[in-house]
């Protein structure tokens, strides 16, 4: 962004991943992490065409083509814990990467 250096947004996102790892994330949170993956759901079985190819993709990589009507629930079933859990695994800071990458005549 125009103004703010690479390091400085880069210290912000560590912060925040931090705060999320030393205090896990609300249940307000969580429910509004639920309420967006369940929105882009149904926004990606709008159209018959996308109801096909979910059906599809969960039939092969899955085995089950019913699993598109198991996934709204699935969602319900996460709680503070699953997302505590992952993000120890996912979001280590020993294990993560930074990239920056400056637009084409840009100030690095």
């Amino acid at each position: 962004r125009p103004g703010v250096t690479a390091e400085a947004l880069e210290n912000e996102v560590h912060e925040v991943l931090g705060g999320l790892l030393g205090g896990g994330v609300t249940d307000e949170e969580l429910e509004g992490a639920q309420n967006r993956a369940r929105r882009s759901l149904v926004g990606q079985l709008n159209a018959y065409g996308d109801r096909a190819d979910a059906i599809a993709h969960a039939a092969v990589l899955r085995g089950d083509a019913s699993y598109v009507n198991d996934s709204f629930g699935l969602y319900a079933g996460i709680g503070p814990g699953d997302v505590e859990a992952v993000a120890h695994q996912v979001l280590d800071r020993e294990r993560l990467t930074s990239v920056h990458v400056v637009p084409e005549g840009g100030a690095s």
